[in-house]
């Protein structure tokens, strides 16, 4: 990631992470239909992969309200529906199910179970 220090003009780069399988896509200009994805009414940025019925959504892609992939109706969200769950979502069951109440606890823990990133990394691969 690049951090710019001072006054930067002109500066137009987007970035957008699915919410279901983590995908990344950025550029200079990008609009979010560039990317291949689209934003739900509850914002949800998902890949048109994950789109739930793709053929209703072609339908609706070519009525008057499409907004180019901003404020899809929840019916064509997968986590508006509930037939995928956010990534974040998962880890903080999994955190809530292990007993951890922040990201704090979770850091602490695997910092006094591992020695070094490589022995995490291979626990991880196990």
């Amino acid at each position: 990631m690049k951090i710019r220090k001072g006054f930067v003009s002109n500066s137009s780069s987007s970035s957008f992470v699915c919410d279901i399988c983590g995908r990344t896509e950025a550029g200079w200009d990008m609009s979010i239909d560039d990317a291949g994805m689209v934003e739900c009414v509850h914002e949800h940025v998902f890949c048109e992969d994950h789109i739930v019925d793709k053929e209703k959504f072609e339908e609706y892609k070519d009525s008057k309200v499409y907004d180019y992939g901003y404020d899809i109706p929840e019916e064509f969200c997968d986590i508006c529906s509930f037939t995928k769950v956010r990534r974040d979502d998962m880890f903080k069951v999994l955190m809530k199910m292990q007993g951890f109440d922040n990201l704090k606890e979770v850091e602490q823990m695997i910092l006094d179970k591992f020695d070094s990133i490589k022995e995490l990394q291979e626990f991880i691969k196990k």
